[in-house]
This record gives structure tokens, C-alpha cells and sequence, in this order.
């Protein structure tokens, strides 16, 4: 590597140490979650029971309403495949080819309270 070459390498480096670009912390602006189910009323006392079931309601105040809703319908489907109450021995989770990551806080939610008893959920 010649001179010039390493001290345009050592300019330019000092340059990116000092500018680092990162990306701004992910803040979902809130949105209503009543119209989720304005058409389908008989499904808010079910999403009332998962919201309080895995401790949703700070979540359903700040997230848009189709992390809500997918967060909801992954929850749904986890419980009903993989009942959490049974895990007792930690789990290990991978998430391969997620679409969008909308329902991730689901997922999270999920395995968070995986083996607590009925009495913990309320």
C-alpha cells in the first residue's frame, strides 16, 4: 500500500469513527385499536383475554394497530399450537424469514410468560 493510500485510509477512518451513523430508536406512533373491531365485535372479549393474559395494555397504547392486531393473532395461534402453560425448561426461539417483525412483540410476549400458572394472568 503506498503512502498516499494509507493516509487517505487513515483520514477517512477517522472520519467515520467520528461520524458514526445509527439508526433512531424504532417509536411507533399510537393508533385506535376500536376500529379493529368495529366489524367483528365478538372478537374483542378474546383480545381482551389475551391482553391480559400476557400484560398487553402498555402495548396496546403505543403501537400501530397492525403490530396489535398481528401480535394478537400470533399469540392466538401459539397458544392454541404450543400451549404455553406446559413449558417448564427453558426455550430457545428462532424467527427465520419474518415478513415484517409486526408481530414480534407477540412472540416476545409469548415466551416471556411461558409457564405461569392461571392465577398470574389477571
Amino acid at each position: 500500500m503506498s503512502v498516499s493510500e494509507r493516509l487517505f485510509n487513515a483520514v477517512f477512518y477517522a472520519l467515520r469513527w467520528r461520524l458514526r451513523w445509527s439508526r433512531p430508536t424504532y417509536c411507533p406512533r399510537n393508533e385506535d385499536k376500536a376500529p379493529l373491531f368495529r366489524a367483528r365485535p365478538h372478537l374483542l372479549s378474546a383480545a381482551e383475554r389475551i391482553e391480559r393474559r400476557y400484560h398487553l395494555r402498555d402495548f396496546r397504547g403505543r403501537s400501530t394497530s397492525v403490530e396489535y392486531r398481528e401480535s394478537l393473532y400470533v399469540l392466538e395461534l401459539m397458544e392454541r399450537f404450543f400451549p404455553a402453560h406446559r413449558l417448564r425448561d427453558p426455550v430457545r426461539a428462532l424467527d427465520v424469514g419474518s415478513k415484517n417483525f409486526a408481530y414480534a412483540r407477540g412472540l416476545h410476549h409469548f415466551f416471556r410468560h411461558a409457564g405461569e400458572t392461571p392465577d398470574r394472568w389477571s
